[in-house]
C-alpha cells in the first residue's frame, strides 16, 4: 500500500499522524510505500513515535528544520487546521529504486539510535 505523506523528501522528518494517508494501516504494518508531496516514492528504514512537546521532538525540531517547536506546530497546522495531534512521528526514509517492488520493514528506533 502506498502512504502519501504532506511532507517534501528529506532523509529525515517529523510528522504528524495525520499527515500520513493511511495512518492505521501505516502503524500496524509499519510497512509499505511512502510517496511524499514532492512525488518521491520511498520506504521508512525506522520510525519511532515522539510527543512534540518531548526533549527529544524539540531536538529533532531543532536539527531538520532549525525552528522552535511553536514554529513547526505552526507550520502543521497551516496545512492541516484540524489537526490536534501531540503524537508525531519521526521517520528516516529511504528512497526506492525503480526495480523495487516492496520495501523492507522499518526497524524501530531505540533510544541510543538517536
Amino acid at each position: 500500500m502506498t502512504h502519501p505523506i504532506k511532507h517534501k523528501f528529506q532523509p529525515e522528518m517529523l510528522v504528524p499522524w495525520c499527515a500520513i494517508s493511511g495512518n492505521i494501516e501505516f502503524m500496524q504494518d509499519k510497512s509499505g510505500v511512502i510517496e511524499t508531496s514532492d512525488g518521491v516514492l520511498c520506504s521508512a528504514i525506522k520510525y519511532k513515535e515522539i510527543h512534540i512537546l518531548s526533549k527529544e521532538a524539540y531536538d529533532i525540531v531543532q536539527e531538520l528544520y532549525k525552528m522552535q517547536v511553536l514554529q513547526f506546530m505552526r507550520k502543521w497546522y497551516e496545512q492541516i487546521p484540524r489537526m490536534s495531534e501531540m503524537w508525531f512521528v519521526y521517520l528516516k526514509l529511504e528512497k526506492i529504486k525503480e526495480d523495487v517492488a516492496t520495501p523492507a520493514d522499518p526497524t524501530p528506533l531505540s533510544t541510543s539510535d538517536n
